[in-house]
C-alpha cells in the first residue's frame, strides 16, 4: 500500500505505509502482516485506506467457473 493510499480524515501525522510493494499475505499458518504504522503519540485520528489487492492464480490451475470470496481481517493494535 502506498503512502499516498493513506490519507487523513481528521487527527494528526498520519501512519506510513510498512508494504510499499505486492507483497503475499501469510495463509499458513496465518500470521499477521503490518501494513501500516505509527510513532508513538502520532498516528492518531481518522484515516481513509485504499490498499490494492491482487490474486495471481498460476496458469496450470483449474479453477472452475463460479464465485470466490476471501475474508480480510484488519486489527488496529499497538505494540513495540
Amino acid at each position: 500500500m502506498l503512502d499516498t493510499n493513506v490519507t487523513v480524515t481528521a487527527g494528526n501525522t498520519k501512519p506510513t505505509s510498512q508494504v510499499t510493494t505486492l507483497t503475499a499475505i501469510p495463509e499458513s499458518p496465518a500470521t499477521a502482516l503490518k501494513f501500516i504504522s505509527a510513532a508513538v503519540d502520532q498516528g492518531m485520528g481518522t484515516y481513509s485506506i485504499s490498499p490494492n489487492f491482487e490474486l495471481e492464480i498460476p496458469a496450470h490451475t483449474y479453477v472452475g467457473t463460479g464465485t470466490y470470496t476471501a475474508t480480510i481481517t484488519v486489527s488496529a493494535v499497538s505494540g513495540p
